[in-house]
């Protein structure tokens, strides 16, 4: 898809991204929307999907990925990625770390949450490219959003956790 920069100028490819969730109570799901309305704001195609509904072919024509699981495991110790995330995370193809984005919800802490999740995406050793964005609520904070628009504006991508 393609849009016009200004009347006579040259045109310019849209953006696209893809945001895919596993939610069990709708928080993760309400983080995944606020990424979807970000990104709608600074002018990136993004569609947002459930894993249980993704297809892989919307994956490959995505210039962004953004990945989202609740955090499961014990409430002080042992924080992974959900069982049925895990298999979905087994199935994708190779994710470039510069253009992956893994966010997750949690109730206590997310401990080794993502450190799990960069493992089964086989991401291990690329983890500090990767942005990380976590929140009890699903919201949207104004760090996270200033982070956002650094991976969208090709900066270099930093890893920011809040405890």
């Amino acid at each position: 898809m393609e849009t016009p920069k200004e009347p006579g100028s040259c045109r310019t490819k849209l953006k696209k991204a893809i945001i895919l969730y596993n939610s069990r109570t709708g928080t993760t799901r309400k983080l995944g929307e606020n990424i979807h309305a970000f990104l709608t704001e600074n002018n990136i195609v993004s569609e947002i999907r459930d894993i249980k509904e993704q297809q892989g072919q919307a994956l490959n024509n995505a210039d962004y990925v953004f990945l989202g699981c609740w955090t499961s495991g014990l409430l002080f110790i042992g924080q992974k990625p959900e069982k049925n995330w895990v298999r979905f995370a087994a199935g994708l193809p190779p994710l470039e770390s510069r253009r992956t984005v893994l966010f997750t919800t949690y109730k206590i802490r997310t401990g080794s949450m993502f450190r799990n999740m960069a493992k089964c995406l086989n991401l291990v050793g690329v983890t500090d490219e990767v942005t990380w964005l976590e929140s009890r609520n699903g919201a949207l904070p104004a760090s996270y959003r200033d982070q956002l628009a650094k991976v969208i504006n090709g900066n270099s991508c930093v890893t920011e956790q809040s405890h």
